[in-house]
């Protein structure tokens, strides 16, 4: 159901949304939703503008002081939470937000959520090659 709301938003001014809100949901159906309101090792909140990591292999957010195996990517409290609330495709296609998208933050936070799903799956992705041409394609107008 997922996957068919965000093909259907794909076409129209949400796609950028729909492609993120897509990943996440794709991970949190196979039960590997990201850890996106705390560390995940000290349980510490991050402020909305503290630089944080995204660890790939924890899954999630770890603060500068913890450590976590393997790369980790910066990225901040406020995108973190921003992510987190992101809804999903369904949910985008039956109340979709009244204000446009930060495209830099979405191209973020999706680099995030492929960098985990690269992680489980230990392979890159081939969509990493379509996001200059997705997030740099203007987005059709709206009526």
């Amino acid at each position: 159901d997922e996957l068919m709301a965000a093909l259907d938003l794909l076409t129209g001014p949400q796609r950028r949304r729909a492609l993120v809100a897509y990943a996440k949901a794709a991970l949190t159906q196979a039960g590997y939703q990201p850890q996106l309101s705390a560390c995940g090792v000290c349980g510490r909140l991050p402020g909305p503008d503290e630089p944080m990591l995204f660890s790939p292999v924890a899954g999630g957010l770890i603060c500068p002081t913890c450590s976590a195996p393997g790369r980790s990517l910066p990225t901040t409290g406020r995108l973190a939470a921003a992510l987190g609330r992101l809804p999903t495709p369904r949910q985008l296609q039956n109340a979709p937000p009244g204000r446009p998208a930060d495209s830099h933050a979405l191209l973020a936070a999706l680099q995030l959520l492929l960098a985990q799903i690269e992680a489980l799956t230990d392979k890159p992705l081939k969509t990493r090659g379509l996001l200059p041409t997705i997030f740099a394609a203007p987005l059709p107008e709206t009526r």
